[in-house]
C-alpha cells in the first residue's frame, strides 16, 4: 500500500490469496493504481469500483469478477485496463471516455458481440489485447488513427470482413522474441544503400526478417527468412544494420515471460519485458549467423 500524506493512492494485492467478495473501497477516492490481479478466488461484481474515478492504472486479470465493462465508464482517467481471463461473458461496450488508455487487455475474458467503432478514437494505446475471445465477431474497426500501437493481439475471434489499412501504425515495429519456438521476428530491419564504391547513398531498404535461435546456444541465430519490404514508417523502435560493423541494432525486443502463481510453479498469465540488443553478424560455413552481442533490459 503506498500513501501520499492520509490518501491511500496505490494497492498492490496482487497473488495475495484474496478469497471472497471484493471490499467496498469507495472511501479511497484518491485511489491511482489498484493491482488484485491473480486471485482467482476473488469474486463480485466490477460495478463496486465505479466510484473511484482517480485510477490510472486497473489490473483485474485471472481473477473470479463478473460484470460489465461499461460499468466503469465513469473511471476517465485509467491509462492500463488489464481483465484478462475473467469470466465477463458481456458485450463489448462503449470505449469513448477512456481516452487516456495506453493498455488495453480483455485476453480470453468472453466478451462477446461486435467490437465497439469508438476503439478507433483511443488515440493513446500502445497495447491492445482482445484475443481468445471466441464470441467477438462483427469487423475490426479502422486502427490507422492509433499510431502509438506497439503491439496488437486479435487472435482467435469470429472476426470477418476485409483487414483493415494498417500502414500508419508505425509503431507495429517492435521486435518479438518467442520463448515457444525460439524465434526472433524483427518485423522492419533497415540496412542502407550503397554505391558500387561502399558510399552511403542516403536512402535504405527494409526488411522483415526472423532469426532462429541456435538449439543448444543462449547467443547464436540463424537468419530463417528474409522478406524486403515495399512501405514503411518507422520511429525509433526500427532496428537498422550497420554495414560497416556488421552489427544490427534492435532498440526494442517484447519478451513474453509466464507470470508464477503462488501455489507450485502454475503460470497466471503473462508478463511482456523490453530489451535492447545488438547482434553481431558473423558468417559461418555459409549460414547468416548472428551472435548476441549486448542485450539490455529495458527499465520503464
Amino acid at each position: 500500500m503506498v500513501c501520499s500524506g492520509s490518501t491511500v493512492t496505490e494497492i498492490n494485492r496482487g497473488s495475495a490469496g484474496l478469497a471472497g467478495p471484493l471490499a467496498n473501497l469507495s472511501a479511497l477516492t484518491g485511489l491511482q493504481a489498484l493491482w488484485l490481479h491473480a486471485n482467482k478466488l476473488l469474486t463480485g461484481d466490477i460495478v463496486i469500483l465505479k466510484g473511484l474515478t482517480n485510477l490510472k492504472v486497473l489490473y483485474l486479470g485471472y481473477t473470479g469478477l463478473r460484470g460489465f465493462l461499461g460499468d466503469l465508464s465513469t473511471l476517465t482517467q485509467l491509462e492500463e485496463l488489464n481483465v484478462d481471463v475473467v469470466p465477463l461473458g458481456t458485450p463489448m461496450p462503449d470505449l469513448a471516455n477512456f481516452k487516456k488508455l495506453r493498455i488495453l487487455s480483455i485476453w480470453q475474458s468472453g466478451v462477446v458481440g461486435l467490437i465497439p467503432a469508438s476503439l478507433s478514437s483511443l488515440t493513446n494505446l500502445e497495447r491492445l489485447n482482445l484475443g481468445y475471445n471466441g464470441s467477438l465477431t462483427g469487423n475490426i474497426p479502422n486502427l490507422s488513427a492509433l499510431t502509438k500501437l506497439s503491439y496488437l493481439d486479435l487472435s482467435s475471434n469470429k472476426l470477418t470482413g476485409n483487414i483493415p489499412d494498417m500502414s500508419s501504425l508505425i509503431r507495429l515495429g517492435h521486435a518479438y522474441y518467442s520463448t515457444e519456438d525460439y524465434t526472433l521476428t524483427v518485423p522492419a530491419l533497415e540496412v542502407p544503400l550503397l554505391s558500387f564504391l561502399g558510399d552511403a547513398l542516403g536512402e535504405s531498404l527494409y526488411y522483415e526478417t526472423e532469426l532462429k535461435q541456435v538449439n543448444g546456444t543462449n547467443d547464436r541465430f540463424v537468419l530463417q527468412k528474409i522478406t524486403e519490404l515495399v512501405k514503411v514508417e518507422t520511429d525509433a523502435t526500427c532496428a537498422k544494420f550497420d554495414l560497416d560493423q556488421g552489427l544490427a541494432t534492435i532498440p526494442m525486443v517484447d519478451v513474453k515471460l509466464p507470470i508464477p502463481g503462488p501455489i507450485g510453479d502454475k503460470n497466471f498469465g503473462f508478463n511482456t519485458e523490453q530489451y535492447a540488443v545488438t547482434l553481431k553478424w558473423m558468417p559461418i560455413l555459409g549460414a547468416e549467423v548472428f551472435v548476441i552481442e549486448s542485450i539490455n533490459k529495458i527499465v520503464k
